[in-house]
């Protein structure tokens, strides 16, 4: 789950819990909580996706806030990774 605010103050801390995920995984990561993600932020979601796809697992952000939802989608992420509204989870 991302708190707060995800941007470059939090890309290492970020890239050091996901270099974790072992092959074959599925990771649902919780935007809920997320209240603002700016450029590092999204970099380092769009180098995950991209690792994901590498290693073949997959990755979703759930239950993102409206204020990310829209930074998707005018960066046109959206198109780029799986979003969905409500954690699959839920």
């Amino acid at each position: 789950m991302l708190t707060g605010e995800f941007d470059l103050a939090g890309v290492e801390a970020f890239e050091k819990a996901s270099a974790e995920v072992a092959s074959g995984a599925s990771v649902i990561l919780d935007l809920g909580k997320l209240s603002f993600l700016d450029s590092s932020g999204l970099r380092a979601l769009v180098i995950l996706n991209r690792r994901a796809q590498a290693e073949g697992w997959s990755l979703t952000l759930a239950n993102p806030q409206p204020q990310v939802v829209r930074l998707l989608r005018l960066t046109r992420l959206d198109q780029l990774l799986t979003v969905v509204e409500r954690s699959p989870l839920s």
